[in-house]
């Protein structure tokens, strides 16, 4: 089964930048070492959708722009306990 660019891209930035800041500069080189040709104009728009979809957290102004993976941390989210949370349901009221 073959990968979107978006698809690849996200699991390349979770496994390759796990909550460290990357600039667009930083993606494109090292995914064009693991996997061939990428315009930065490309790398910087699927970042931009990531953070859109709060796959990202995003710092800087636009000629200076971080990102940081974080699109694991709601997967992982945890209670003082240490136990994954649970659903909270609601019992209506008529």
């Amino acid at each position: 089964m073959s990968l979107t660019i978006s698809e690849r891209l996200e699991l390349f930035l979770k496994y390759e930048y796990p909550r460290v800041w990357f600039s667009s500069q930083d993606v494109q080189q090292h995914y064009e070492r693991v996997y061939g040709d990428i315009k930065q104009s490309t790398v910087s728009t699927y970042l931009s959708r990531m953070y859109r979809k709060n796959l990202l957290e995003r710092r800087g102004n636009r000629t200076q722009r971080e990102y940081r993976y974080i699109g694991d941390e709601t997967e992982t989210s945890c209670t003082a306990e240490g136990m994954p949370e649970a659903p909270v349901f609601h019992r209506l009221h008529y």
